[in-house]
C-alpha cells in the first residue's frame, strides 16, 4: 500500500502574554511551561520514521492564536491522528495534580482511550496526584475532527506543583 505520514497536531495552549495565565507570584507564565513541553513532544514524535508534527500555537508565543484558528488548522489537517493540547492548570491553592480531558464526540472512544493512556503515563512519569480522566466541552476538543485530548500537567496555583512546572525534569517527564 501507499505510505502515509503519521501526522500529529500539538497545541501549547495560550500565548506568552495571555492575561491571567500565570502563577500568582508571576514567576511562571503558562506558555513558559506549555511551549517547552510541546517542543519535547515534537522532538520525541519525530524520532519515529514517517511522523509529522504541526503546531497549533505561535512558536514564540507572541501571538495568542485564537481557539477558532487552532481548530481551523485541525480541520485543514483532518487526516492527523490526534490533536493534543498542553496546559498548566489553575485553581485553589490546595488543588494539585494532573488531569487529562476528552470530549464526548464521534471520536470519543479513541479520544478517551488516548486520554487514559496519556494520563496513566503522566502520573507514572511525574509522581503527581492523579486527578483522573475527564470529559469536558472545551472548544479545542469539541471542534477538532480527529481524536483530541487536553492535558493539565499540574497547578500553577499550588506551590509544590509550581516548582515542578518550572523544572526541566518535570517538563521532560510530561
Amino acid at each position: 500500500g501507499e505510505f502515509s505520514m503519521a501526522k500529529f497536531i500539538i497545541d501549547a495552549g495560550h500565548g506568552l502574554h495571555t492575561l491571567g495565565k500565570r502563577s500568582h507570584d508571576g514567576s511562571l507564565r503558562e506558555f513558559q511551561f506549555n511551549k517547552p513541553v510541546a517542543d519535547l513532544v515534537k522532538k520525541g514524535l519525530l524520532e519515529y520514521v514517517g511522523t509529522e508534527v504541526i503546531f497549533a500555537h505561535d512558536p514564540d508565543g507572541s501571538t495568542d492564536v485564537s481557539l477558532d484558528a487552532r481548530t481551523d488548522l485541525a480541520k485543514k489537517h483532518k487526516d492527523a491522528l490526534a490533536f493534543v493540547s498542553i496546559h498548566a492548570n489553575a485553581g485553589v491553592s490546595s488543588a494539585s495534580g494532573i488531569e487529562t480531558f476528552h470530549h464526548d464526540t464521534k471520536a470519543s472512544a479513541v479520544s478517551k482511550a488516548l486520554a487514559k493512556v496519556v494520563q496513566a503515563n503522566l502520573i507514572q512519569e511525574t509522581g503527581l496526584k492523579n486527578r483522573g480522566v475527564k470529559s469536558d466541552n472545551f472548544h479545542v476538543l469539541r471542534e477538532t475532527p480527529m481524536p483530541a485530548i487536553l492535558l493539565e500537567c499540574g497547578f500553577m496555583t499550588n506551590a509544590g506543583d509550581l516548582e515542578k512546572l518550572k523544572s526541566v525534569a518535570h517538563r521532560q517527564a510530561c
